[in-house]
């Protein structure tokens, strides 16, 4: 425990200063560079006149690769440590030097020509080696434990990408991706990370069987409800915990975070927005009122009927050209208005009684379903009764309306 300990502290002491640690290592990377180049110039056979005018440049070389540095930023902390900018700082540092050397070397001749090609490119081979084991260093200890999740990643997009990456760059992470699944056939032999494409959407069982995974997760901003449900009933079937991406208008600054991933809600597997009624104005819109719903013997109009059945109205009137199955759906067992209901038998005697027959009843509320679609609940005459029992009305015998004529 405390030789574990000892490293910790050296690990955090290195990450503290490693861009002064780098600049050391850069500069003893050029000693190298120059070094091995004269011994391979020679055939590892270098004179002895060789060797003074080459180690009196080490020090002249090592001065201009630490101020050039500082001047491109790359021991400043301009840059995140073994990333593409980095590189190309250091491409730029190391080009600097090599023409300080070709400038002294031209005066002064201290090593030969080849060297000054040689030793450039050596040296910023070797210094992006060295940022690259850093850097792999440095995400392996940022892995989560093993008590994270074994997860199935869907989608090897942007987001699918991002989220790989999210997940392997936190320890904390209760999830570690262990395989993608993609569509795309020239994703196949896609490596992100170290996480391979093992198959498509349909592979969700045989891939949780190979690795163990015990989590899928969707990656699929885009996607609508009915791939959403049908991935999420795969992870089910293969007794996977289901989890999801929001869709990219919910990600902040569009970029994936762990933060992000959470359980599916009925809005994902919906695929819109759940609507939040209002109870309460709903019933205080029909509680005691006279309500017309045409269209009620199909099954939308009869679950309507049933639902408006609930608010107590004083009388629920079902309208329909299929009388019968108005009648075969909605008996009144099965309708509860207001301890009454009514199943209507004709339009005509319908529209008498909203235009005030039957003893001067009128009608409050009219709901209407189309066979395209559910009209709003509405006051009677406005659009939400539509054309059609304006149409059945005049038939009726009712007075045509004055007013503007609607488009159809």
């Amino acid at each position: 425990m405390t030789n574990v300990k000892r490293a910790g502290r050296l690990w955090q002491s290195l990450v503290v200063h490693r861009f002064a640690w780098m600049a050391v290592v850069d500069a003893l990377i050029w000693c190298l560079a120059i070094l091995s180049g004269l011994a391979l110039r020679y055939e590892f056979d270098v004179p002895d006149h060789a060797w003074g005018p080459a180690l009196a440049v080490l020090p002249v070389l090592a001065a201009v690769q630490l101020v050039a540095g500082c001047v491109t930023g790359v021991y400043t902390g301009r840059f995140q440590l073994g990333s593409f900018e980095e590189v190309w700082g250091l491409v730029r540092t190391c080009a600097v030097t090599a023409f300080v050397l070709l400038v002294v070397d031209l005066i002064w001749n201290v090593v030969p020509l080849s060297l000054v090609v040689f030793s450039p490119i050596a040296a910023l081979v070797g210094a992006a080696a060295i940022r690259y084991a850093w850097r792999l260093t440095h995400d392996n200890r940022l892995r989560p434990g093993d008590d994270a999740a074994a997860t199935i990643v869907v989608g090897a997009g942007s987001a699918g990408t991002q989220a790989v990456r999210a997940l392997l760059a936190s320890a904390d992470s209760p999830y570690v991706p262990v395989a993608l699944l993609d569509d795309d056939p020239r994703k196949r032999n896609l490596t992100i990370k170290g996480v391979p494409v093992k198959g498509g959407a349909d592979d969700i069982g045989r891939v949780a069987a190979e690795t163990g995974a015990t989590a899928l997760l969707i990656a699929i901003p885009s996607g609508d409800g009915a791939l959403v449900r049908a991935l999420a009933k795969q992870g089910s079937a293969a007794g996977l915990t289901v989890r999801i991406l929001p869709p990219v208008a919910e990600l902040i600054g569009g970029t994936v975070g762990v933060s992000d991933i959470r359980p599916i809600t009925p809005e994902d597997l919906l695929g819109r927005r759940v609507i939040d009624t209002d109870v309460a104005a709903i019933a205080d819109y029909l509680t005691g009122k006279r309500v017309l719903i045409t269209g009620a013997g199909g099954s939308i109009g009869s679950e309507l009927a049933r639902q408006v059945s609930r608010f107590n109205p004083a009388l629920l009137l079902l309208l329909d050209r299929a009388l019968p199955a108005v009648a075969a759906r909605d008996r009144p067992d099965d309708l509860h208005a207001g301890g009454e209901a009514l199943v209507d038998q004709g339009r005509a005697d319908a529209l008498r009684l909203l235009l005030g027959g039957d003893g001067g009843q009128h009608l409050d509320v009219l709901g209407a379903h189309r066979r395209r679609g559910t009209m709003p609940l509405g006051r009677p005459g406005r659009r939400s009764g539509g054309r059609r029992p304006a149409s059945a009305g005049r038939r009726a015998g009712a007075p045509r309306r004055r007013g503007r004529r609607r488009p159809p």
